[in-house]
């Protein structure tokens, strides 16, 4: 993670970072890549990145220039921007524009990006919803689980999927270790994965 202060230093040297970049970034989790686009606006850097990936970058509304048209594959690097940003309410804007039909891959990491970056809020809502929920995985449950353990209300509800249930006694285990380890770790939590 660079400070926007340091990420304007960069760019005022001649670092830029392009909208491949940008994408590669968001879809590894790299936390707060947006601070390199508004960097670059702050400088009014000319570069390749799309208006709608610079309002999600710079917390400006974007939802109605999600262009029909796009790519599954464009949307949804678009979509996973969004929700790697570390502004909650740019992260809840991905599940009012979420397409009919997403991709199973997509759909578990727009889940786990939501958990890695503890937007607990958002990650509540999109597990209330059939169409991200049904791609929930043994693994995705897992994952999502251990970055939200002290999010009470998010495990009761990744507990109560058939993923979850389907967890290994090893892996339920090692949930339960890192819940009573865990700064800000709720009981809540840990009685939920001991009904597992």
């Amino acid at each position: 993670m660079v400070p926007a202060t340091l990420a304007k230093d960069f760019v005022s040297a001649g670092v830029r970072v392009s909208y491949v970049l940008l994408l590669a970034a968001a879809d590894r989790m790299v936390e707060r890549v947006e601070v390199w686009v508004l960097a670059q606006q702050q400088c009014r850097v000319t570069t390749d990145i799309p208006a709608i990936a610079v309002a999600i970058c710079c917390g400006k509304p974007w939802i109605h220039k999600l262009e029909a048209g796009l790519s599954p594959d464009e949307e949804a690097g678009i979509l996973q921007l969004a929700m790697n940003c570390r502004k909650p309410e740019t992260a809840a804007a991905v599940l009012r524009c979420l397409p009919q039909q997403l991709e199973p891959e997509a759909a578990r990491k727009l889940l786990l990006t939501a958990a890695v970056r503890r937007h607990a809020d958002v990650a509540l809502q999109a597990l209330q919803l059939q169409s991200l929920q049904q791609h929930i995985d043994t693994a995705a449950a897992e994952a999502m689980l251990l970055h939200l353990l002290s999010h009470g209300e998010c495990v009761v509800a990744l507990c109560k999927l058939p993923a979850a249930a389907q967890l290994s006694s090893t892996a339920v285990a090692g949930l339960l270790k890192a819940a009573v380890l865990a700064p800000g770790g709720t009981a809540e939590a840990v009685f939920q994965l001991c009904s597992l």
